[in-house]
């Protein structure tokens, strides 16, 4: 079963914010999807010297020399905050807001912005609720100070969308998104860049919510933004052309999404330069979709380069150098090299635990993936060993509801279906199911690859009729949301003929 990495690399780019979200299990996907964000987010140059970690910071002198300190302040948690060190950037941000909160007061604009900052550095350390909370105080000033239709207000709406989002409550996110899109159409217009902003945004959270066709609608409603209004060659429209690979390969149009992925790539190469992060998503998306593809040499290849850049660029020890080396890990176990998917993977893990720390959701995601690792290798123990710590801080630090808690639930469904204790593998799977049916609804794929898993337990059990009824509505999701020739649905039928030969078998031996 794949699973969204928790981990999220945000970096900006104008009004411009993208969230790298690799999908690290059997399928292999990377989204980019597009934000708008406040100045906060503008690129800034690195800090060094004695104040480079949070001390003593007078408040004295006027106002606008008290302001200069405090934008001081936020440029050294935004440098932390691209670095991904999370609590260092939280800190410097909270310095600005004590300063801001002080001298120009709690309702202030600039305060909402510091509030803003807060958020976002909460939600790329994964704690979405506290990022909900600060980028509700910022909603509420904005709206009493600047009001409904303004573009910071819309700027607030987006953010909350964005973290609805990452908590996967896709129809909180798309309504907080409809509403910065009213706005931006009334006051910026249909054919304006930030338009389209809110049109990949909106497309995002379909995508997210397993209906790629309205993913694709919406981001082809960007794309023809975009290429109106900034060009062909723009950085913002290789973004959209990203977000449309990511949404064939989703339906399993592979060729598809190879084709955006290297119209994205060929502008980023040509616009930013070939050392440029930007580029490195754009290997690691091929690297995805080749890897889905099944030509797994390909994919390494493209993750190797991607690999080389987020090392030179962000370091061995930032959290998008380890996602590089998750994706490796996955494309090696996919080709049946276990060790080397481990040895990976252990890397991986290695600066999660020291970055990100022990409780965090992408250092879960690592150790889910090493005991899928350990499952394909045949050591169950060791594989459940991996789920169960994985399962331990989801359901900590997720809640007993989240998708993600869900996936564990399915893994170790599986392994214990792998071990053959098919009475705990059906336990874990309903355990499963319950969570996708609620949070994600009956037609999502990962609602049928849970019908799937309980059928082909249940068939392991002898239980023939009840496995049929698991594998036809899983096929019958999968026939709505995948293309007819798709390899899940031709798997699905596969299954659903093989139950039924046992069936066959089984009536004739009685």
């Amino acid at each position: 079963m794949a699973e969204w990495l928790g981990n999220i690399i945000s970096k900006a780019r104008k009004n411009i914010w993208k969230v790298l979200a690799v999908l690290l299990g059997g399928a292999g996907v990377l989204a980019l999807q597009a934000g708008w964000l406040t100045a906060a987010d503008k690129p800034v140059p690195a800090t060094t010297g004695k104040n480079s970690t949070p001390g003593a910071i007078s408040t004295s002198g006027n106002a606008n020399s008290v302001e200069a300190t405090a934008n001081d302040l936020i440029i050294r948690g935004d440098s932390f905050r691209a670095k991904g060190d999370y609590d260092q950037a939280i800190a410097w941000y909270e310095k600005a807001l004590k300063i801001r909160e002080q001298v120009l007061g709690l309702e202030h604009p600039e305060t909402a912005d510091s509030y803003n900052n807060l958020g976002t550095a909460w939600r790329a350390k994964g704690d979405y609720d506290q990022a909900i909370a600060w980028f509700e105080k910022a909603r509420v000033i904005f709206e009493l100070e600047l009001g409904k239709d303004h573009p910071y207000t819309a700027t607030s709406y987006n953010n909350l969308g964005v973290a609805w989002e990452a908590k996967n409550d896709f129809d909180q996110a798309i309504a907080w998104f409809e509403k910065a899109l009213k706005i931006k159409e009334k006051v910026l217009g249909l054919d304006h860049p930030d338009s389209a902003t809110s049109y990949n945004n909106l497309g995002a959270a379909w995508d997210s919510k397993g209906d790629f066709n309205q993913a694709i609608a919406w981001y082809e409603k960007a794309r023809q933004v975009q290429e109106k209004a900034l060009g062909r060659e723009h950085p913002n429209t290789a973004t959209t052309y990203n977000n449309l690979g990511a949404a064939w390969k989703a339906k399993g149009e592979y060729g598809q999404a190879i084709a955006w992925f290297e119209k994205a790539l060929k502008i980023n190469e040509k616009a930013m330069g070939l050392d440029h992060p930007d580029t490195a998503l754009g290997y690691n998306n091929l690297g995805a979709a080749w890897r889905a593809k099944g030509d797994y040499d390909k994919a390494i290849a493209w993750y190797e380069k991607a690999l080389k850049i987020w090392e030179k660029v962000l370091g061995l020890e930032h959290p998008a150098t380890a996602t590089t080396y998750n994706n490796l890990g996955s494309a090696w176990r996919a080709k049946g090299d276990f060790d080397k998917a481990i040895a990976w993977f252990e890397k991986a893990l290695k600066i999660k635990e020291k970055v990100l720390g022990l409780d965090h959701s992408s250092t879960a995601t690592t150790y889910n993936n090493l005991g899928s690792a350990w499952r394909a290798k045949g050591d169950f123990d060791q594989a459940i060993a991996w789920h169960e710590k994985a399962l331990k801080i989801r359901e900590k630090v997720l809640g007993l509801e989240h998708p993600e808690t869900a996936s564990s639930y399915n893994n170790l469904g599986e392994a214990w279906w792998a071990k053959g204790d098919f009475d705990q593998a059906i336990a874990w799977h309903e355990k499963a199911l319950k969570i996708w049916e609620k949070v994600l609804g009956l037609e999502h794929p990962d609602t049928a690859t849970s019908y799937n898993n309980l059928g082909l337990a249940r068939a392991a059990k002898g239980d023939y009729p009840k496995a049929l009824d698991y594998e036809r509505k899983a096929l019958a999701i999968w026939e709505k949301k995948l293309p007819a020739d798709h390899p899940t649905i031709q798997l699905a039928r596969k299954n659903i003929a093989d139950i039924e030969t046992e069936q066959a078998a089984a009536g004739r031996g009685r």
